[in-house]
């Protein structure tokens, strides 16, 4: 008996209507640069945010991820920076 009870009242509970948004956002195009000035991005970039993730250096200036990885531990390597 409770069981049909408690059906009933869910029957009656609004159920919100949930629509998708599309969103058109062109695909970023991540770029190959010469790592010098992939370098000079990087470090200017930390300089100005500190505490940025590995994500935020590579949506934010565009440049491939395997170069930004490979930049950001040489500047490691070299103390100029401290990975957390």
């Amino acid at each position: 008996m409770q069981m049909v009870a408690f059906n009933e009242r869910l029957e009656k509970i609004e159920k919100p209507v949930v629509e998708a948004i599309e969103v058109e956002e062109e695909p970023q195009e991540l770029r190959v640069i010469p790592e010098e000035e992939a370098t000079e991005k990087i470090v200017a970039f930390v300089n100005g945010h500190p505490g940025a993730k590995t994500s935020d250096i590579i949506c934010d200036l565009g440049i491939d991820p395997a170069l930004t990885i490979k930049v950001l531990h040489k500047l490691q390597a070299e103390q100029k920076i401290i990975g957390k």
